[in-house]
């Protein structure tokens, strides 16, 4: 989860430098399969993380932050986007939030590990 997220965030960066047809190809394959990997792993994440009896209560809440996310965000990159196309700063601003994401997960799993006192989680 955490080198998928990585991966993703590097990739939004990765979009500055695109500047034809095949870069934006290669981008969207890329793109495509890494946040794919991230979307995909966090139920599983967040159900292992969690004890049977707290798992439904564990996705609601993740899943509103996230939607809450998906909310906010796209609005938040059109403002920075503004009537000038300038498009670094809605990059900048997505890689950083999925970068930041990426930090919070690692947390997380240290937490967890130390909780557990092993180093598989």
């Amino acid at each position: 989860m955490i080198l998928s997220t990585v991966a993703t965030g590097v990739l939004i960066f990765c979009l500055l430098a695109v500047h034809n047809a095949a870069g934006t190809f290669v981008f969207a394959i890329l793109y495509g399969f890494w946040s794919g990997a991230e979307i995909g792993l966090t139920a599983p994440t967040v159900a292992s993380l969690s004890k049977q009896d707290e798992v439904g209560a564990r996705l609601g809440i993740c899943f509103f932050f996230t939607g809450f996310g998906g909310l906010i965000g796209s609005p938040i990159a059109g403002a920075l986007l503004s009537s000038s196309f300038i498009w670094w700063r809605p990059i900048l601003f997505s890689g950083l939030c999925v970068l930041v994401s990426s930090l919070l997960f690692g947390t997380t799993r240290i937490f967890v590990a130390r909780r557990k006192q092993t180093q598989w989680v």
